[in-house]
């Protein structure tokens, strides 16, 4: 496969699932014909975005009302993923911060 075929399925694939241009408007905007559209985006499904747990959305950061960004509360989901996300690193306290408590009853 060339690398100009490949520039072109890339094309194709962007157009249509990023642009959601039609596959008639594809065609006339690369200068291929529709059958080749139509044979790259059935060789390709779309692909689906994959909810992010730890993302932009995983936290409400805008107020109701006023739609200010003066507050940042953690989602459930969010909040079981980092939970997860410690459970899995195994971190210890470190030599020096285990001294640093003063605890009055040990």
């Amino acid at each position: 496969m060339s690398a100009e075929s490949k520039a072109i399925e890339y094309a194709v694939i962007h157009l249509s699932h990023t642009k959601q241009l039609s596959n008639e408007e594809i065609a006339k905007e690369l200068d291929i014909k529709i059958s080749r559209v139509n044979e790259i985006l059935t060789l390709s499904p779309p692909q689906k975005k994959k909810p992010s747990a730890l993302g932009k959305d995983s936290m409400i950061n805008t107020t109701s009302v006023k739609k200010n960004k003066s507050v940042s509360i953690m989602t459930e989901g969010a909040s079981m993923a980092h939970d997860e996300f410690r459970k899995k690193l195994n971190t210890k306290p470190s030599r020096t911060s285990k001294n640093s408590i003063f605890r009055p009853n040990d």
